[in-house]
């Protein structure tokens, strides 16, 4: 299954011309999009009666968890992606496990198990819809090996069901369990940027979620909160991973950046 030829099959099928259709369809499972996808859950989910604050803030605490998940699996297994040849976009990462399957079966995975509308079937089956779909993606790009793709299937859905379970008595236990995957991550990457960034988020999560718990509006973030938190987790996000500054301002950053994501909801409370 770890084997250039369906791959190379499959991506030799696409036209040059889809390539940036493909490229966008991918971008369903990429970190950001999930990221955010997770945080309007728990920001503007309980405002539409999708589900309730509790809930979306177990899903947000598959996410911050699973991206670093993702980089100390890779890490360990460190195997290479398909040969340059073969490939229809540019891609310098460890290839196994995929970070689109396992982040897509993740977060779509824990939103149809936490989700309180339709039956559980339909969202079971959307959510796995829509991650195979990201994972064929990956196929026709030509930047993953099926075995890639299928183990990040599983892990993913496996991780979606260890944070669902761990949390449904207290969300906090999701919060630290991020965090141990996190350091896990450090260890493995040898604390390359992604993984401190990752853990930073973990963390600043957690210690938010303790502070602000108590007050978390049962209708979640109102519309002035939500965009003025997207602006600023968003900058703050792109400043941890992309802009050059001194490790410290890193992992301030990514403090910052995860008290954010649960913080949001709790501002409006603490302005009144």
């Amino acid at each position: 299954m770890r084997n250039v030829g369906l791959t190379e099959f499959l991506s030799g099928l696409v036209p040059e011309m889809l390539v940036p259709l493909l490229f966008a369809f991918t971008q369903l499972g990429d970190p950001w999009f999930l990221m955010v996808t997770a945080t309007l859950a728990y920001w503007v989910g309980p405002r539409y009666r999708l589900l309730a604050t509790r809930d979306g803030a177990r899903v947000l605490a598959v996410a911050v968890g699973v991206l670093a998940f993702v980089e100390g699996a890779k890490a360990f297994f460190g195997l290479p992606r398909p040969p340059a040849a073969v490939t229809l976009v540019p891609k310098e990462s460890f290839a196994f496990p995929s970070g689109h399957a396992t982040g897509s079966a993740a977060i779509y995975g824990s939103l149809g198990a936490l989700l309180g509308r339709w039956s559980e079937r339909a969202r079971y089956a959307v959510a796995a819809g829509i991650a195979v779909f990201v994972s064929f993606t990956r196929l026709f790009l030509g930047v993953h090996y099926l075995l890639d793709v299928v183990v990040g299937l599983l892990l993913g859905a496996a991780f979606a069901w260890t944070v669902v379970r761990l949390t449904r008595e207290r969300v906090v236990f999701g919060y630290v369990f991020a965090v141990a995957v996190g350091v896990a991550a450090l260890v493995l990457t040898g604390a390359n940027r992604d993984s401190v960034v990752g853990t930073g988020f973990a963390l600043g999560a957690l210690v938010a979620w303790l502070a602000v718990r108590e007050d978390l509006p049962e209708n979640g973030a109102s519309t002035v909160a939500t965009g003025v938190g997207l602006v600023v987790v968003g900058a703050i996000s792109v400043a941890a991973l992309r802009v050059a500054m001194p490790s410290w301002a890193v992992v301030l950053c990514s403090l910052f950046g995860g008290a954010g994501l649960v913080g949001v909801p709790a501002v409006q409370n603490f302005s009144r």
